[in-house]
């Protein structure tokens, strides 16, 4: 037994200063005969990360020759990936009559949704941002819906925005707000405050489903 229990704490304390090398995330350690294994982050220069690692099993008496060393490091975390707007048109063909175009990007592919209706100064934000959500609903499939409560144009700190509210089904219910600072075009500001309400439900379930 006091044999078993010396084993057990000088792995332990090899493990402690493996685990405490710059770079390594997780050490495990095997013996007699003995075996070490290490998992890095995926900046951790493997070279540099082995040559340390012997340094510590030299020095507890475990030259190469008497123990086996396997670094595998970590692949670099994929980045999220946003829904991206590619173009907002909104045109009025005829008095009191607008169409509004968006189209997104996700994974390479284009979604464009066209929507048709009476334009006017509220009417106009109200058909870019349905406009945007039915691309939306092209994105996600169907799995979610997202439902317009309200947008308006807001002017605060000598700046517009547009702001809306949204309500999410199959998310919880729950009602999402966005907003984006006007810089030219009133209705590609609309777009992005969507893209900026649903982002973070968007970035769930698409990097789960994708």
């Amino acid at each position: 037994m006091p044999h078993t229990q010396n084993r057990d704490t000088r792995h332990a304390e090899l493990r402690a200063h493996l685990t405490a090398l710059p770079g390594v995330r997780h050490a495990s350690l095997e013996g007699p005969p003995w075996r070490a294994w290490l998992i890095c982050d995926a900046e951790a220069a493997r070279d540099t990360v082995e040559l340390d690692a012997r340094a510590v099993l030299g020095r507890a008496g475990l030259p190469a020759s008497d123990c086996a060393l396997e670094v595998a490091t970590l692949g670099a975390p994929e980045p999220r990936r946003r829904v991206r707007l590619v173009e907002c048109c909104y045109e009025t063909p005829r008095a009191g009559h607008g169409v509004a175009r968006i189209t997104l990007e996700w994974a390479g592919a284009l979604y464009t949704r066209e929507i048709a209706g009476e334009s006017g100064p509220v009417a106009d934000l109200r058909l870019v941002t349905h406009a945007t959500l039915s691309a939306l609903g092209e994105v996600i499939r169907g799995a979610l819906g997202f439902h317009l409560v309200g947008v308006k144009t807001v002017r605060i700190f000598d700046r517009d925005l547009v702001v809306v509210l949204l309500h999410a089904e199959g998310a919880g219910g729950v009602e999402l707000a966005g907003n984006a600072l006007v810089s030219g075009s009133t209705h590609r500001a609309a777009c992005i405050a969507v893209l900026n309400a649903t982002n973070r439900i968007l970035g769930n379930y698409l990097s789960v489903g994708d």
